[in-house]
């Protein structure tokens, strides 16, 4: 995961678009957050990346027998900001 983000962090400074996207399966989740407590310098990354514009977005999924779509936006907590 960690490679991806420095991925992103050099195509935006290369001028391209990034973008960084959770998609939860779990019903009772309301915000999602890079857990810093297990991976201080995945969640780092991702705060970094996010300042120059690697978009990081999440959303709820709805998941049946017979589909997996996309429910709602949820919002991100990037690390340092709760």
């Amino acid at each position: 995961a960690l490679r991806h983000v420095l991925a992103l962090e050099r195509r935006i400074a290369s001028g391209e678009r990034g973008f960084l996207l959770f998609c939860v399966q779990h019903t009772l989740v309301t915000r999602v957050r890079s857990a810093h407590e297990i991976h201080p310098e995945y969640a780092a990354a991702v705060a970094r990346a996010a300042a120059p514009g690697v978009e990081v977005m999440a959303y709820a999924c709805r998941i049946s027998s017979t589909e997996l779509a996309v429910a709602h936006a949820l919002p991100v907590v990037l690390a340092g900001a709760g």
